[in-house]
């Protein structure tokens, strides 16, 4: 028997505003599976031309700064609460250069950044969605 409140639990409707939310998660996606065989050309060149290093902070300097400032800019709370989520996003920052920068396979950083965004994508809709902390496992 399955306990009360153990399973997730949907909010009230599933307005069709929710497309804006789902679009760029589906996108991505798309993108990714569409690209997979021009992409170890793409990576060839690239490391032929600057290097995996270059390559590394090429992609994590920009990425880190877009996300920031879409933290920062697109968080409405006030207060404590606004310290605790940019709190949280230091963590996370903090621990995926750190993953960034010791992975040493060029395909695997890419990996990580890349499937951090369509979780992170994932979330968005289905936080509106799933109402507890199950949103996180299943993003």
């Amino acid at each position: 028997m399955i306990r009360k409140g153990f399973l997730p639990t949907a909010k009230k409707r599933y307005p069709a505003s929710m497309w804006i939310y789902w679009f760029p998660a589906l996108a991505l996606t798309i993108f990714v599976y569409s690209t997979l065989s021009v992409v170890p050309d793409w990576r060839e060149s690239l490391v032929s031309i600057y290097g995996p290093s270059m390559i590394t902070w090429g992609i994590a300097i920009p990425l880190g700064v877009f996300f920031l400032a879409l933290a920062v800019l697109s968080d409405t709370r006030e207060g404590p609460k606004k310290l605790y989520g940019l709190m949280w996003l230091a963590v996370i920052s903090v621990f995926t250069g750190y993953f960034l920068f010791t992975i040493d396979i060029l395909v695997e950083q890419v990996h990580l950044i890349e499937y951090g965004i369509l979780g992170w994508l994932y979330y968005l809709p289905l936080r509106k969605i799933i109402s507890n902390r199950s949103v996180f496992i299943t993003a």
